[in-house]
């Protein structure tokens, strides 16, 4: 069974340039035969243009046979600043929403296949990867250095969000919930189909400090990138395979522990599980 994971687009608008990356991923997939086909997120900063993407692609995808699914990484949760809410907490969710009703999402379809099964999960960031130097909370949930910002505190959080402690964060609040939706859907699945041959975890978000890259700027907006509690999770539930999607180091390790991992990039990476 042949699987194509990619990621990491960032389309810059609903012009040629997607028009042209549909149909090269469609054709792609017929020259190597692969039937399943994967985003790993990281598709726009828009989530119009995102949402735009993955149903012309579903729609191309599903005329030659080919399964498509996808999950979403934070830029695609960005938006038109016309569209901007005070609430961006509410305005996050409502996003998702449209997102979850999308019949290409692979969280709420996942790919049963024999001895195979590929989910797909939302994930977050904790504050868990950081590795630069102690600094103040306040100092860290501005998520910027110097002249450098995660645009995530323009369209998704605000650092007065963080006043009253760590724990009642958006992003320690919204990855544990991720967290609780993964343990209880591999668990589950397990109780209900067994152990798997390939248990196969597509998120966007790094489960590990591993694989960062390493450098000033990275050892801080690393910090955003991840949790390490994901891996814990892929301990417990015997995940085989986990398909990372926000960019990794270079030379990220391939396996850790019982698990592979996989990072997929602007063209079509293609794995093939032996059942």
């Amino acid at each position: 069974m042949k699987v194509g994971y990619f990621g990491n687009l960032f389309l810059r608008g609903e012009n040629k340039e997607l028009i042209d990356k549909v149909y090269f991923l469609v054709n792609d997939c017929k020259t190597r035969e692969i039937k399943y086909l994967v985003c790993s997120g990281g598709i726009s900063n828009d989530y119009h243009i995102t949402t735009s993407f993955v149903d012309k692609l579903g729609s191309e995808c599903k005329k030659e046979g080919i399964n498509f699914s996808f999950i979403i990484g934070n830029t695609d949760m960005y938006y038109p600043m016309s569209e901007a809410n005070a609430d961006k907490e509410s305005k996050f969710n409502e996003i998702l929403l449209k997102y979850q009703s999308n019949e290409f999402y692979l969280p709420n379809h996942p790919i049963f296949s024999r001895n195979v099964r590929i989910c797909g999960f939302e994930t977050w960031y904790d504050y868990s990867l950081y590795r630069g130097n102690p600094r103040e909370l306040k100092d860290i949930t501005k998520k910027s250095l110097f002249m450098f910002k995660n645009k995530d505190v323009k369209y998704l959080t605000n650092a007065s969000d963080y006043v009253a402690g760590i724990d009642d964060t958006f992003d320690k609040r919204h990855t544990l919930q991720t967290l609780s939706r993964m343990s209880s859907r591999l668990d589950a699945y397990n109780q209900r189909w067994g152990q798997p041959q390939y248990s196969v975890v597509v998120q966007y978000f790094m489960p590990l400090k591993a694989f960062l890259k390493e450098s000033y700027l990275e050892n801080y907006f690393g910090t955003f990138k991840g949790s390490i509690q994901y891996y814990e999770v892929f301990k417990k539930y015997m995940v085989t395979d986990c398909i990372i999607g926000i960019t990794c180091r270079g030379d990220y390790p391939h396996k850790v522990g019982n698990t592979r991992f996989f990072n997929s990039s602007r063209i079509i990476q293609e794995v093939e599980y032996k059942v």
